[in-house]
């Protein structure tokens, strides 16, 4: 492992970007292991529109999880909701309904879809590790959201999903000696962080398990990018670098809050001994996570 004198420029900011996706989701059909199966007039039929806390909105295919609550009473269990993006639609698999005309719901979702996910309150582990596809990318963005309280009514309820997990975005910059040509082929991992998630929907959380490695990124539009489970890494190994038979690397001490992002710039430039990191701070809201790495 070669030593190196980082400089990183990054910043930590709340991925409050919300943009609504046009969507009035009528819930014609779910699936699930507890289903509440009374016949009711399609007047009862509940309309729910989703929007999402994301860079970008729903995909065609793309299957959220659906959990519908009366007086701590699961009605609707884990229903699975796939949008038809022709057609701006969800194509559930069961009639979903007002319990009656008075009683309030509690409702829960999530994404993306899990069969395996058995109650509201059990917790299902999540593989993060390794991301380098866009649909493995896009499957470790774990989405939570729910409306409580609400009452029966014919308008359509809205249910918000956010992001619980962090998000990473490394970035490699030429400096002295170098151009973007010869850092293009340079291997990126993200070291000595959980790479199972925990996700409980009833909480509204995800939390790490005790599988601490490496997660391999997407690599998309000259950015490296990550999903990583809220987190702390102390004074480890966080971004590996490798370029050719070399392999650099960046320690550092960083808390991964859920719903964050954290854009590190790592520029590379050359010396007589081969290559060095130059890395800026780390610039957050509160705290400084920069550092020198020798």
């Amino acid at each position: 492992m070669s030593g190196v004198d980082p400089v990183i420029e990054c910043s930590q900011v709340m991925d409050n970007i919300v943009k609504i996706v046009a969507v009035s989701v009528l819930l014609l059909a779910g699936c699930g292991d507890d289903v509440y199966t009374e016949q009711q007039p399609d007047a009862n039929k509940m309309h729910v529109a989703i929007t999402r806390s994301s860079e970008s909105g729903f995909s065609n295919g793309d299957r959220v999880g659906l959990f519908v609550v009366y007086s701590g009473e699961v009605h609707y269990n884990n229903v699975d909701l796939r949008y038809d993006y022709s057609r701006l639609t969800w194509c559930p698999s069961v009639n979903i309904y007002w319990k009656d005309a008075a009683t309030p719901a509690d409702l829960y979702c999530y994404y993306p879809y899990n069969k395996g996910l058995c109650s509201l309150y059990n917790s299902l582990k999540w593989s993060v590790a390794n991301q380098s596809s866009i649909d493995s990318y896009r499957s470790s963005d774990v989405l939570l959201g729910c409306a409580k309280g609400v009452s029966p009514t014919n308008e359509t309820v809205g249910i918000q999903v956010a992001h619980a997990m962090s998000h990473l975005v490394v970035k490699l910059k030429a400096g002295n000696g170098l151009n973007q040509e010869d850092i293009a082929g340079a291997g990126v991992e993200i070291c000595n962080v959980n790479t199972e998630a925990s996700i409980n929907v009833g909480e509204q959380k995800v939390s790490a398990t005790e599988e601490v490695g490496v997660i391999k990124p997407l690599f998309s539009d000259g950015q490296y990018c990550a999903n990583v489970v809220p987190c702390r890494v102390d004074n480890k190994e966080l971004v590996r670098i490798t370029i050719g038979d070399k392999e650099y690397s960046l320690n550092q001490t960083i808390v991964f809050e859920p719903g964050k992002e954290y854009i590190c710039t790592i520029t590379l430039s050359m010396s007589d001994q081969g290559v060095n990191i130059g890395i800026t701070d780390w610039i957050t809201q509160t705290k400084d996570y920069g550092g020198v790495v020798w």
